[in-house]
């Protein structure tokens, strides 16, 4: 149990960091619904949707043709994701490594996003909601398969961190072209869902609709 004055702010903590989520979320909410006839790269955008929603194998079937020759590299299928296979977790704190082939989806995802930008037709705000959702069920999904009490509050805070670093830096970011370091100022996040993982809460969801 906390002390009360540590709980407090612990709760106040949270709820400044909730309000500044909703709060930059609420901007553009209305408008990126990912429908058929919304601007952008429409490779990149099939390649968002079968690697958001489609298996391995439909995943590396529609990586745009020339992904490589504007990105640098071909993605592969690894532990039965398809990964950007020297990409791994950025965070200010150390996550498990378990959590590894979700980080690597997760930077073939964004680099989806940039190579739409190159091509000059960035996708909407849509894409980079899916790619994050995905990363976020999938690190908090591998916290269900841990039976060790113990182990499994920690891995289920590094959860929270890890998507509280991401959805900072979209939200920061206005769901556009991910910068190069996805969490360059995800430390306010990370002390804050520190402070969620101690109270057992979690990074409210920012689940789009698309």
């Amino acid at each position: 149990m906390l002390p009360r004055r540590l709980s407090s702010l612990v709760l106040g903590l949270c709820a400044a960091f909730a309000t500044t989520l909703f709060t930059l979320s609420a901007t553009g909410a209305d408008g990126d619904h990912g429908s058929s006839a919304e601007p952008g790269d429409r490779a990149a955008a099939t390649a968002v949707r079968a690697l958001t929603q489609g298996s391995p194998a439909e995943a590396l079937a529609t990586v745009p043709d020339d992904f490589a020759r504007l990105r640098g590299y071909r993605p592969e299928v690894v532990d039965g994701l398809l990964v950007r296979a020297d990409g791994g977790c950025s965070s200010p704190v150390a996550l498990p490594e378990a959590f590894e082939p979700a980080c690597r989806q997760h930077d073939y995802g964004y680099d989806l996003l940039r190579y739409a930008e190159q091509t000059g037709e960035p996708l909407g705000r849509w894409a980079r909601g899916a790619i994050d959702d995905q990363f976020a069920d999938r690190v908090r999904g591998l916290c269900h398969d841990v039976t060790d009490m113990e182990r499994a509050d920690r891995c289920r805070v590094a959860a929270e961190v890890a998507v509280a670093g991401v959805e900072f830096n979209s939200v920061r970011q206005g769901d556009g072209v991910p910068e190069e370091s996805v969490l360059t100022q995800a430390a306010l996040a990370s002390a804050i869902v520190g402070a969620l993982g101690v109270m057992g809460a979690a990074v409210p969801s920012r689940r789009r609709t698309w």
